[in-house]
């Protein structure tokens, strides 16, 4: 009930029950509701779907790489959608991988060859799917055929620069067969560059895989005179021991 008073000229005053409760019982009386909305907006948070982005950030591959061609692309097929694609740089299928890894980068998708995940945490990662098979070209200038990279020690190999996935790769084989140090000389080279050098005749032989060449650059490599690419003989035994290869 409110109380009828009359203040200091004389005039009714209504006395108002609230006056009479505490700051602590409005925020026991309040706590119940703030706590049912904090519950509301967690769950509306974890499961109700957002809206899509209006911008899509992909990591493309290098420059030149079949790679980056591929998500130039899916920007045309995405943008079509209405929806913004921002093509961002790398160094290859490796590179491309740690920076979709670390919370800190922008990219948001990116494509990365099987078999690169060794050191890398993964956990925030999820795979849409597999696209199709990379496989890894070994291009090398000699008179003989070469069948085993075993061949390939105390040479001149282009194994793609840091950061590639088929530098990540190529490493991987040639370690498997004790080709890991000298005489064996290791060069940062792939694409255009690794070519042009085995072409040139500089190095004995190039590993390229679709984040270091182009369709292009295979086909002149197919035609130049004093250049055969490498027949894998042992394959079956490097899709026994690692498992991510295929034959």
């Amino acid at each position: 009930m409110e109380k009828a008073t009359r203040d200091q000229t004389g005039r009714p005053a209504l006395k108002s029950r609230w006056a009479a409760i505490s700051w602590r019982d409005l925020l026991v009386m309040a706590a119940p509701a703030v706590l049912v909305v904090a519950v509301g907006v967690w769950l509306a948070v974890k499961f109700v779907r957002p809206a899509p982005p209006d911008t899509i950030h992909m990591i493309g591959g290098a420059e030149g790489s079949s790679f980056r061609a591929m998500a130039e692309r899916y920007k045309k097929i995405i943008e079509g959608f209405g929806v913004k694609v921002d093509i961002l740089p790398s160094k290859g299928a490796q590179d491309t991988l740690q920076q979709l890894a670390n919370p800190n980068e922008k990219g948001d998708v990116g494509f990365v060859q099987g078999g690169l995940t060794d050191g890398v945490d993964i956990s925030r990662l999820v795979s849409l799917g597999t696209l199709f098979a990379q496989p890894l070209m070994v291009y090398c200038r000699g008179d003989q055929p070469v069948e085993i990279l075993s061949q390939l020690k105390g040479k001149r190999l282009a194994v793609g620069p840091e950061g590639s996935g088929t530098r990540t790769l190529a490493l991987k084989l040639l370690k498997a067969n004790e080709i890991d140090a000298a005489p064996t000389v290791l060069l940062e080279l792939g694409g255009a560059e690794a070519a042009k050098e085995l072409m040139a005749g500089t190095i004995d032989a190039a590993f390229l895989m679709g984040d270091s060449a182009t369709p292009e650059l295979l086909r002149g490599l197919r035609t130049a005179t004093g250049i055969e690419s490498m027949n894998f003989r042992q394959a079956d035994a490097y899709v026994r021991r690692f498992r991510f290869l295929s034959k």
